[in-house]
């Protein structure tokens, strides 16, 4: 497993440097577009003025004849930004910025900012603004370069075009770098076991599932696994109450059972005795049907065995296998129905009303702190999708309603297979002070689908 470890951190490493390099574009051509208006009047000073425009001041005010007289020929927007920038850059003199002056007045400045204005025939465009001062207003200027950014409207598509193409390239980067770490988790928890024998690809995909929910996993052989996961329930009223579960994987089967230890209302009901601190042996017999035996640890009142029965694999059926063109087609049409879901369930939170908030007790907020908060926002809680075998699963949560500050949380379990559309197979809800709902995907078959849920283990019918 060493080696599984090492060709992983080494694409983690590659792919990094990948981000980093696609970053650092994005983030330049970002600037650009946040900078367009300047970028674009860079160009029209350099494009209007050709061998005019440099950046030794002084020869530009030596040549400052010849720069008006070229001015004069161009448009009137044109005109005016590139007469601005030559103010700011210092070519020019003025005062309070170009087209503006006091009259009358003994100031130079003011003098000198008339007559260039006059002079590149843009007088008709100052204002009278009172106690002598005199402007072209600001708004002309910005309408002006707006005008003029429409001529130049194809680069800033060509940045917009690039940076697009870059966040899809990132967020694949990104996509296969969370897929590479949850990899590199489940070897390294597989390399924790010991005796720990490799996975088959088959065995390894089902892992990765649920490699979040799992506190210790045994590999018996290739395709035979021991699982050890927990749950835990609370409501409004009493403690927590906690589950520890063993799941076992059996070439594609799965068995799981669950033994509560500790009671949410009186711990004189609780059961420590059944408390499970790790996976010892595992026994297998076959006959009609196959026994697997699980050694359950508990390091203080002594081991227990836990059986678990399954289907010999030459009586199972095995279900159908896609190709790899069905799998990517399938895994293109989840994203889009999973897309479809989630815009359904943000139009309806932004049309739902505000509740009251919550802020911690004791603590006064800063003054203009909301009194109302939006529903929480939905969101995609977790999604398995097995494309060898066409089927695909995932979990959406969104807010339905609220008492007060408490809100009221639904999850759905949703069930899609190749060829068919998805559907709800299992909803959920309740207020937070109940004992918030829950449902978390613990297996995927082709014929089931197996999730905790606060009344504990559901498993649901597919076939």
């Amino acid at each position: 497993m060493k080696k599984q470890l090492r060709s992983i951190n080494g694409k983690i490493s590659w792919l990094k440097r990948q981000k980093n390099e696609l970053e650092s574009k994005r983030n330049s051509l970002a600037d650009r577009r946040e900078n367009f208006e300047e970028e674009v009047i860079m160009r029209l000073v350099q494009n209007s003025l050709g061998e005019l425009h440099s950046e030794d001041r002084g020869m530009m005010q030596e040549n400052i004849d010849k720069i008006f007289s070229r001015m004069l020929e161009l448009p009137e927007d044109e005109r005016l930004l590139v007469a601005n920038f030559l103010y700011h850059s210092g070519i020019i003199s003025g005062c309070s910025g170009f087209g503006s002056y006091k009259s009358p007045t003994t100031c130079g400045g003011c003098h000198e900012g008339r007559k260039n204005v006059a002079a590149l025939k843009l007088d008709h465009l100052v204002k009278f603004m009172g106690d002598r001062q005199y402007r072209i207003p600001r708004e002309v200027f910005q309408q002006a370069l707006s005008r003029v950014s429409l001529k130049y409207q194809s680069s800033l598509n060509q940045i917009n075009a690039e940076i697009e193409k870059l966040d899809s390239e990132l967020k694949k980067i990104r996509e296969k770098l969370g897929s590479l770490k949850k990899e590199k988790e489940l070897w390294q928890k597989l390399a924790d076991t010991t005796d720990s024998i490799s996975p088959s690809s088959t065995l390894f995909d089902f892992l990765l599932n649920f490699s979040k929910y799992i506190e210790e996993v045994k590999v018996v052989e290739p395709d035979i696994a021991v699982i050890q996961t927990s749950r835990s329930e609370w409501g409004g009223s009493g403690g927590i109450g906690y589950f520890d579960q063993i799941t076992v994987y059996f070439y594609g089967q799965t068995e799981m059972e669950e033994w509560q230890w500790r009671d949410r209302y009186s711990a004189s009901r609780d059961r420590w005795d059944l408390r499970i601190h790790g996976i010892g042996q595992v026994k297998i017999e076959a006959d009609d049907i196959v026994e697997v035996r699980v050694e359950l640890i508990n390091n203080k009142y002594g081991n227990r065995w836990a059986i678990f029965h399954f289907e010999k694999v030459e009586q199972k059926d095995k279900p159908a296998q896609l190709s790899d063109e069905q799998q990517e087609k399938f895994k293109d049409q989840v994203e889009a129905e999973i897309e479809k879901i989630m815009a359904r369930l943000n139009e309806s939170w932004n049309l739902k009303p505000k509740m009251l908030a919550s802020y911690p007790a004791g603590i006064t907020m800063p003054r203009g702190t909301p009194a109302y908060v939006p529903y929480r926002a939905p969101h995609l809680k977790e999604k398995i999708v097995r494309a060898d075998i066409g089927i695909a699963a995932w979990v959406t949560e969104e807010q339905i309603d609220h008492r007060e500050s408490t809100p009221q949380m639904r999850y759905e379990l949703y069930v899609m297979k190749f060829g068919k559309n998805p559907r709800v197979v299992l909803e959920d809800h309740s207020y937070e002070y109940e004992g918030s709902a829950v449902i978390a995907i613990v297996s995927l078959e082709a014929d089931k689908v197996v999730a905790n849920t606060r009344h504990g283990k559901k498993v649901i019918d597919l076939s």
